[in-house]
């Protein structure tokens, strides 16, 4: 929802999940990219964000293999929300603000600070929410190669490696784990601002006038 507030602004509009591996572009690989991985160098992932803030991406059409008919020849053809929100974005001259909304790009973060002069904003929520969400739809990632491709394992007791990530509840909180650890990691940041939603609920006109 934050993400959506900040693009109702005047001339502002949000550009969808570029980084989804199954709807974004297409040198993603996997959800959750690490930049300076052994899979994802310094240099794919400057080539990849300055064609992000270029607006010069190569999208997915993001057609599940559930989806038939219709929605599948109509989302072929028109695109899902990430493309849709991307032609905004392009071909709209008026616009002076995009608001890149991406949960993937959660472990970028202190490549974004390093690399690029823009503000951050992540939102927080409950991690009951989350697993509750993982279990309802059977999510789930890869959170062993995340553990692998992140400079935390040193952080984390041996048997994180041996849980049974195919659980959706133990993938939803490992997945927040990690997160909370990159959060931790970037330190204190004019640039940077964390908003929890509850406190979106709870205070809604004192969390907005912070953004």
């Amino acid at each position: 929802p934050v993400g959506e507030l900040l693009s109702l602004s005047a001339r502002s509009f949000y550009l969808y999940e570029p980084t989804n591996y199954h709807a974004g572009d297409r040198a993603i690989t996997d959800y959750f990219m690490v930049p300076k991985s052994r899979r994802f160098s310094g240099n794919d992932a400057k080539s990849l964000y300055d064609r992000v803030f270029n607006l010069d991406l190569h999208l997915k059409d993001g057609v599940w293999e559930h989806e038939a008919g219709v929605k599948r020849t109509t989302k072929r053809f028109l695109g899902g929300r990430t493309k849709n929100s991307y032609r905004v974005c392009r071909y709209n001259k008026l616009l002076k603000r995009i608001v890149w909304k991406d949960p993937f790009m959660m472990f970028s973060l202190r490549y974004m600070l390093d690399h690029y002069d823009i503000p951050i904003v992540v939102t927080q929520r409950r991690v009951e929410g989350i697993a509750a969400s993982f279990k309802r739809f059977g999510w789930g990632f890869d959170i062993r190669r995340l553990l692998l491709d992140l400079p935390y394992l040193h952080l984390l007791p041996d048997e994180v490696l041996r849980l049974n990530y195919k659980d959706p509840v133990i993938n939803a909180a490992a997945l927040y784990s990690l997160a909370k650890l990159e959060i931790q990691q970037l330190g204190a940041s004019e640039r940077v601002l964390i908003i929890d939603l509850d406190e979106l609920i709870d205070r809604p006109q004192q969390t907005v006038s912070a953004l």
